[in-house]
């Protein structure tokens, strides 16, 4: 009896430890079975934020480790304005006396693999007042060098306005075509901008005594930090108003082969030229000032109804000149005139244009400008 209770009792105690190895294996197997399903939901999560991290790390190296043009924050930095991520900004500097405000910046042409300095007004961003080609030191790229070292080319010319005041002073015989005689010339730029013009000339004929007049001391301090502009004997700036510096020439009785006109206020319709310059009194200054072969050289901008104001400005001109001269660009707004103190034959206009437009044609050549004009087109209009 007391046996059977035993074999019972033991039976009993089997079968529960039995229950409870049961119940064990069966909690392993589902924390075994959860573990594969979270470690699986884990381990993609965690491969997901591993990839995104690298990913992360590896562009923002990218951002930090590519090629910079511009490296010192004092002066260079990313145009935020601008869609364009291949222009960068220099500096910045703003008129005391107008609140205008003067901008430098770099031009970087990818196709080109080439870099060109530019200066605007602020508001006119899309009118470059000045366009220079840059030199890489040798064997060096924008994406290796700081292009703010570079040097400026003052013996290309990449605006066709600027081309065509150039080419304006040959045709019209202000100047000679070959260089004999250049220590006699004078010409008196009235804008300074960078340079383009003047120093373009001066590179080329450095004997003509040129004379440039700006009113803003900020452009002139742009134009020798970054544009390569110089004085010397031949050359000089002057900061100064350009309706003085005419008046004062007057007062002294000079005489200049050419005056220049390339100065710009802020109209938005036409800034080019500026509208004080156009005035009866200025206009008789500047014909008194030109030797009896001289000429006037006006370049005109007009961004809104184009014929009419440029018509407007060459009868403003034609009231003081008999005859002046226009010409057209070929993928620019500009026009630039040139306007005579002396006229001419009326019934041998077509010969007269002719012989302007050869000696336009080997001026351009003979400067190495021709590709930059791509063609002439001349009008000759009479008072």
């Amino acid at each position: 009896m007391i046996f059977e209770r035993d074999r019972q009792r033991l039976l009993l105690q089997n079968a529960s430890q039995t229950n409870i190895g049961s119940r064990k294996l069966l909690l392993n197997n589902l924390k075994q079975s959860l573990f594969r399903q979270v470690s699986g939901r884990w381990m993609f999560r965690l491969a997901k934020f591993l990839f995104f991290f690298i990913l992360f790390g590896y562009l923002l190296w990218l951002w930090i480790a590519r090629p910079q043009v511009i490296i010192d924050e004092n002066f260079g930095e990313s145009d935020p304005t601008s869609a364009d991520s291949d222009i960068t900004k220099i500096e910045t500097l703003c008129s005391q006396s107008t609140s205008t405000c003067y901008s430098v910046v770099d031009i970087i042409n990818h196709k080109t693999a080439s870099v060109q300095r530019g200066m605007y007004i602020d508001g006119f961003e899309k009118e470059y007042d000045t366009v220079k080609e840059l030199i890489p030191p040798k064997g060096m790229t924008f994406e290796t060098s700081d292009t703010r070292m570079w040097t400026i080319n003052n013996t290309a010319i990449t605006t066709q306005y600027v081309a065509a005041m150039i080419t304006q002073l040959f045709t019209t015989s202000a100047l000679p075509l070959e260089d004999s005689g250049d220590s006699e010339r004078e010409l008196l730029v009235i804008g300074l901008g960078g340079g383009n013009f003047d120093m373009f000339l001066h590179t080329k004929r450095q004997n003509i005594k040129i004379t440039v007049v700006e009113l803003e001391p900020v452009v002139v301090q742009l134009a020798t930090r970054w544009f390569g502009v110089v004085d010397n004997d031949q050359r000089k700036t002057v900061i100064k108003d350009g309706i003085v510096a005419i008046s004062e020439a007057k007062d002294r009785a000079s005489k200049y082969d050419a005056v220049i006109l390339d100065a710009c206020d802020n109209t938005k319709e036409m800034p080019c030229p500026a509208k004080t310059f156009l005035t009866d009194q200025i206009l008789i200054n500047i014909k008194s000032i030109l030797k009896p072969m001289g000429t006037l050289i006006v370049n005109i901008l007009p961004l809104k109804r184009h014929e009419i104001n440029v018509e407007k400005v060459v009868k403003t001109l034609l009231s003081h000149f008999p005859v002046c001269i226009k010409m057209h660009m070929s993928y620019e707004a500009n026009v630039v005139v040139s306007c005579l103190p002396y006229s001419f034959a009326a019934d041998n206009l077509d010969d007269t244009k002719q012989l302007i437009l050869q000696r336009a044609e080997t001026a351009t050549n003979n400067l190495g400008i021709h590709r930059v004009l791509e063609y002439l087109d001349l009008t000759i209009v009479l008072k």
